[in-house]
């Protein structure tokens, strides 16, 4: 009888915790008029490494995005610098080759952001348009600190 009224006054307690917190918790609104945006929940800073070699430093400020990829070599055959624009699950960049790497190249990039359940909720970036030989296909992470889940493998771009 006693940890029946326990039970019951501990979920009293959770109760009123619960309705106490959401009041100060702001949820995003889920309508037909007005989809859920991923990138209001989470967004794309970190590390990632990439399809079939290399890894890019993501950072986004708002719906602006920016990076620093290369590849694993030393020195790097390819490393560049982008800059662009997250449109929904659409993210648009202009890069260029920096002269850390030995290619110069430069171009555009249009990536689909995939969000899976990997432990967490993730973003997959897969590339889905580009110009000026942009060799990775997709992204993966994002990682903010410790070791990844898989190693970069190093093959020639």
């Amino acid at each position: 009888m006693l940890s029946i009224r326990l039970s019951g006054l501990l979920l009293l307690m959770i109760g009123f915790l619960i309705l106490s917190c959401s009041a100060q918790i702001q949820l995003p609104i889920i309508s037909e008029d007005k989809p859920l945006n991923m990138f209001q929940l989470k967004d794309l800073t970190g590390w990632y490494w990439a399809e079939p070699e290399g890894q890019y430093y993501i950072r986004q400020v708002g719906n602006q995005i920016y990076w620093f990829g290369e590849n694993h070599f030393d020195p790097p055959i390819w490393s560049n610098v982008a800059y662009g624009t997250i449109n929904g699950n659409i993210v648009d960049v202009n890069w260029v080759d920096v002269p850390k790497g030995l290619t110069m190249g430069s171009g555009t990039v249009t990536l689909i952001v995939n969000w899976q359940m990997e432990g967490n909720l993730t973003p997959r970036l897969t590339v889905q348009q580009q110009t000026g030989g942009f060799g990775t296909i997709a992204m993966h992470g994002p990682w903010r600190g410790g070791t990844p889940l898989k190693a970069p493998v190093a093959v020639p771009h």
